[in-house]
């Protein structure tokens, strides 16, 4: 084997131990050698020193690359998340995405020994984005798909459900702490023939694991009604009644849900969609009707929570920008007519005001509802740039909107 071939095999594995986040003791794993001398008999594993020196040269280039494109771009978004490693060390890890052909990457990862309050986060992350020289290229946004889920769980305490839910949860908590009564709900599942599925529970930091825990006890009623009967210390289960209430406040919930699984999308901006998603889920929950008292209490807790915590989101400049920049919300005429008169004002920075609530709410009914308008060309005669962006191509609402200015990178630079 030649010096070249070996180097190249040496990199392959040092990339997948970095990308795979393998322990470098796997060098030493007999199944893996095994597999190695299957691979190519010639080729000798290297130590781990050797592929630790190996890995910081790899760390050293990949360091000074993200440093290059940082310095290219603009402006950078940041994401942050907060977990807890397998030997119980606090880490707050952030990632940068920028509109680049190296689009997004986790750019630092740091513990956090201090607990874990809004200062210290935000001291720890300056620090961060100041060590790479990107603290001027970002403006603070706050996560809309967190801040729905405060607005769920701000409802339901404040509303009719709360006593009901505690007794979803102590429901759940029994089946998940008791061995015996895990092993009966099981034997219930088996006796019945249905699948066996685990109960989940409610977890205030998780979001919509309310709607989740909800869904999963309708699901499972029989076996788990069968089990509650047979066992002597099991919590009071659920009347019918309690189980009406859930099956009407479910889809206040899924809404949210929906939201959110859209607002986490990490293939695709997801900031262009913030307002029309907003506006959309208020649209819909607005239109449920035939509640009951309890469900009607729920939905007047949700719309009340979305006017006082994302009321005023078009007020947001970077948000109404991105809306309108957004190709498939061009086939809305709405959205047009609204561009039209911001371009023609010179008004790119004019705050949405009612007028864009009343479209991005129909642009929400057609994400949230996942079907297309049709998309008639509207002409306007503002301006020859408008003119140019109604006639593009058609993009469809699943497609990615930032390939489509890409595409589109040369006609309008």
């Amino acid at each position: 084997m030649s010096v070249a071939e070996r180097m190249d095999i040496d990199l392959i594995l040092v990339r997948m131990i970095s990308i795979d986040f393998q322990p470098l003791s796997i060098i030493e794993n007999k199944a893996f050698i095994n597999y190695s001398k299957k691979l190519d008999p010639r080729y000798t594993l290297r130590s781990r020193k050797v592929l630790s020196t190996k890995l910081l040269e790899m760390k050293k280039t990949v360091r000074n690359h993200v440093e290059k494109l940082l310095n290219s771009v603009h402006y950078v978004a940041v994401t942050t998340d907060m977990w807890t490693s397998d030997s119980a060390l606090p880490y707050l890890t952030v990632t940068m995405h920028f509109v680049s052909e190296f689009s997004e990457t986790s750019l630092h990862s740091l513990v956090l020994k201090t607990s874990h309050t809004v200062q210290n986060i935000a001291s720890s992350l300056e620090k961060v984005l100041h060590k790479w020289n990107i603290l001027h290229k970002y403006s603070h946004l706050s996560c809309v798909a967190n801040t729905s889920n405060l607005i769920v769980n701000d409802a339901i305490n404040e509303t009719d459900p709360a006593p009901m839910l505690k007794k979803c949860c102590a429901l759940v908590s029994h089946f998940k702490s008791s061995s015996t009564a895990a092993e009966k709900i099981r034997n219930m599942h088996r006796q019945m023939g249905a699948t066996e599925l685990k109960l989940k529970q409610d977890v205030s930091t998780r979001w919509n694991s309310c709607l989740l825990m909800l869904e999963r006890l309708l699901v499972v009623k029989e076996p788990l009604s069968a089990a509650i009967s047979s066992l002597p210390y099991a919590p009071e289960s659920l009347d019918g009644c309690e189980r009406e209430i859930i099956v009407e406040c479910l889809p206040l919930l899924k809404l949210i849900e929906i939201m959110t699984a859209a607002l986490s999308g990490e293939k695709y901006p997801t900031i262009s969609i913030v307002l029309p998603l907003v506006r959309g889920v208020q649209l819909s929950v607005k239109r449920k009707q035939h509640l009951s008292t309890i469900a009607q209490n729920l939905k007047s807790s949700l719309l009340s929570g979305f006017s006082k915590r994302l009321g005023t989101i078009e007020t947001n400049e970077i948000v109404s920008k991105a809306t309108i920049l957004d190709a498939p919300n061009r086939a809305q005429k709405e959205v047009s007519e609204e561009l039209a008169a911001l371009i023609k004002k010179d008004q790119w920075t004019e705050k949405i005001s009612s007028g864009g609530s009343r479209t991005s709410g129909e642009t929400a009914a057609t994400v949230l509802e996942e079907t297309d308008s049709s998309s008639s060309k509207h002409v306007s005669s503002s301006t020859l740039m408008l003119r140019q962006y109604l006639e593009m191509p058609h993009v469809d609402r699943k497609g990615n909107s930032m390939r489509f200015w890409f595409s589109q990178k040369k006609q309008h630079t």
